[in-house]
């Protein structure tokens, strides 16, 4: 029990230790900016009496100067000119201004004008995080531009990127001009809020929220990695592989909201491509987090609602990358009550879950509660409504945490059905076995006879399947093996010489040597090879086998010398051993070229008589040393392949082993081989 609650409690704490740091979160934007926050009048924020510290970041809301389709910068004020000023509020965009009944859209350009008082003339930092549009701004002398500006929509060059400007007040004055440009956006303005803060303050701010955004990134990339392996593992499972893509499709929001990390990392990625990717990252999650759900939970699920949800997504997809920002970008309007739908249809998933006592359905629900109310939180953030900052991150961790639990869960109750499922298995594996032995016992007596009679005819059949491989395999040898030393038989004819004559009575021979071992080796199957040793003059055995091969000697113009000695005995089966000898000539005659030389030996060693064929051919690789006494094998003199050809060395070793004797071969390749076997002295 303790065991199944530990990983609760764990990510329990974690999911708790989250909460508590977006609250503090929360409530430190709200008391270090928020409650900082001092209202402009008549154009002009007054922050002479405040005290500007390391951590204090001061919001620039109230009424400013506004110039709608007019580019000024801070030489055309010198003048007295007359020109047409409107009050207007910031942060805003200008789509919601009603300047003399007249509602601006979101193509346009405009001038800002408003002035800071400052209570010293130390470095200050302003900090612009995101304008849908081109701007230039002025602070004092200070100049930047994000972007291209102009009164010709055709040249207007948007640009998404964060700008932090830091400059040192004249007589405690900071005078801002800002002109803005937009010509593609549905939005225009100063839609995101203006921080001013002592310069130290503008880099702390900066640098944290780089930190947590590069954190929490780190974070989703190292999740989506874990659980894309884990699906590589297994195809199948498809949890994996949308948990894995939802980790990755949030990452990716966040690289492009917040901080726009995305053109850190990126420096040239173009506006309009960065802002398709980001509303891309709209419907992507939402879908992927349907569809792991599904996956999860999918006895709960109308399997027809992810089909429809993956048709919504490609349609916006299209949507967005065919079709202009003047037309994309009011999607999320149409798409935000998508989302609504989906994230009440899986909050209903998990209760239905939870109903039905799923232990991790909890934890799911309350994931996606707190992102869902973090996403509102970011809405209603973004459109001044309420101002506990961008929480958007820590929602997505918070909801990664959830998920991972879940999915943990998961794969804990496949691991524990597994071992359950195996130890049921063993149970009635034991039981099957009882039972199968209790059976057989009940019934043995009964079938003694029947089982005689089965053994019988498995014996016959097993007789019968043998033989059959058998004949195939002798039939397949006879035709390779007699072929040569036919051909040279019937090519005989009444005109033949004594050459051809001797050659017809060589092969002659060879066919015989090849039909003994056909008819010695079915023997040895039949466990009827009979050896009947005898002493017997080893001289005579090799004459004769040297007769019976000595035309191919004399054809490959090969020198054969014999070391024996004319009085050295052996005992074995004469007939037998004669045969190992030719046998053993005619392989060494096959495998040495013509000129060769071929020799006998013969020594004692340790009670045997090792007999010896030596030659001067190609040789035998060690890794055929074993294998070329093996039934059908030969190693052909150039290629070192297996090939089933002959018996002729098969039928020297059960030969041998019928004396009770060793054969074996000492070879290198060209370097030649000696081919040896052993006898006993004694009977």
């Amino acid at each position: 029990m303790i065991k199944r609650r530990a990983p609760f409690l764990f990510y329990m704490l974690l999911f708790i230790a989250c909460i508590v740091f977006i609250i503090l979160k929360a409530n430190n934007y709200r008391e270090n900016v928020r409650g900082r926050e001092v209202q402009a009048n008549n154009g002009v924020f007054d922050f002479s009496k405040e005290i500007f510290d390391a951590h204090k970041l001061y919001p620039l809301r109230g009424k400013v100067a506004f110039y709608w389709h007019q580019l000024f910068s801070p030489s055309d004020f010198s003048d007295s000119s007359d020109y047409k000023k409107y009050d207007v509020k910031i942060p805003d965009i200008w789509n919601h201004y009603n300047l003399d009944n007249i509602s601006p859209k979101g193509k346009g350009y405009a001038t800002y004008r408003f002035k800071i008082l400052v209570p010293d003339n130390k470095e200050y930092g302003i900090s612009i995080k995101e304008l849908e549009t081109a701007y230039k701004i002025w602070v004092n002398d200070k100049f930047a531009e994000i972007g291209k500006v102009s009164d010709k929509e055709q040249e207007i060059v948007p640009s998404w990127k964060r700008l932090n400007l830091f400059v040192h007040p004249v007589n405690k004055v900071l005078n801002v001009t800002i002109q803005i440009a937009n010509s593609q956006h549905r939005k225009g303005g100063l839609e995101d809020v203006i921080l001013l803060g002592s310069a130290k303050s503008i880099m702390n701010n900066k640098i944290q929220a780089d930190a947590t955004e590069y954190v929490i990134l780190g974070i989703l990339l190292i999740s989506f990695l874990y659980y894309f392996g884990l699906f590589l593992f297994d195809y199948k499972d498809h949890a994996s592989l949308y948990f894995s893509l939802l980790n990755l499709s949030i990452a990716f929001r966040l690289l492009l909201t917040g901080e726009k990390l995305m053109l850190v990392i990126f420096p040239d990625i173009s506006w309009l491509f960065s802002l398709r990717l980001e509303y891309l990252t709209i419907a992507v999650p939402t879908t992927l987090g349907l569809f792991f759900i599904h996956e999860i939970y999918s006895n709960f699920f109308l399997h027809w609602i992810p089909k429809v949800k993956l048709i919504i997504l490609t349609v916006f997809t299209l949507i967005v990358f065919i079709f202009p920002p003047q037309v994309f970008t009011y999607m999320t309007l149409i798409y935000q009550p998508i989302i609504f739908i989906s994230v009440l249809y899986v909050a209903y998933v998990l209760i239905r879950a939870m109903i039905n006592r799923d232990r991790n359905a909890p934890f799911l629900l309350a994931g996606l509660a707190i992102f869902s109310a973090l996403v509102i939180n970011d809405v209603l953030f973004y459109d001044n409504i309420i101002h506990t900052g961008y929480l958007l991150p820590y929602g997505a961790i918070i909801l990664i945490f959830s998920f991972s639990y879940g999915l943990s869960g998961r794969y804990a109750q496949a691991q524990r059905d597994t071992v359950r499922l195996k130890s049921e298995l063993e149970v009635y594996s034991h039981d099957l076995e009882r039972i199968v032995e209790q059976r057989t016992k009940e019934i043995h007596d009964q079938k003694e006879l029947l089982q005689e009679q089965t053994n019988k005819l498995s014996e016959a059949n097993t007789k019968l399947k043998s033989l059959m491989e058998y004949r195939d395999m002798m039939t397949n040898m006879v035709i390779h093996d007699m072929k040569t030393p036919l051909s040279a038989v019937t090519n005989l004819n009444d005109d033949a010489g004594t050459e051809f004559i001797r050659l017809a009575r060589q092969s002659g021979h060879q066919l015989y040597n090849l039909v003994q071992n056909l008819l010695e080796l079915h023997r040895y199957d039949e466990a009827k090879l009979d050896v009947t040793a005898q002493e017997t003059n080893l001289n005579s055995i090799i004459e004769a086998a040297y007769d019976q091969v000595s035309y191919f000697f004399e054809l490959k113009n090969m020198d054969f010398n014999s070391s024996v000695k004319q009085t050295e005995t052996i005992i074995c089966d004469q007939f037998l051993v004669e045969r190992i000898l030719v046998n053993m000539l005619f392989n060494a005659l096959k495998f040495t070229e013509d000129n060769g030389q071929i020799s006998i030996n013969c020594e004692k060693l340790n009670g045997f008589k090792k007999i010896s064929v030596t030659d001067t051919g190609c040789g035998v690789s060690s890794e055929f040393h074993e294998k070329i006494f093996e039934r059908f094998t030969q190693v052909t003199k150039k290629e070192q392949k297996k090939t089933s050809t002959g018996l002729g060395l098969a039928f020297c070793k059960i030969a041998v082993e019928a004396h009770h004797g060793k054969i074996g071969v000492i070879s290198e390749l060209e370097k030649g081989s000696t081919f040896w076997f052993t006898l006993p002295d004694k009977v």
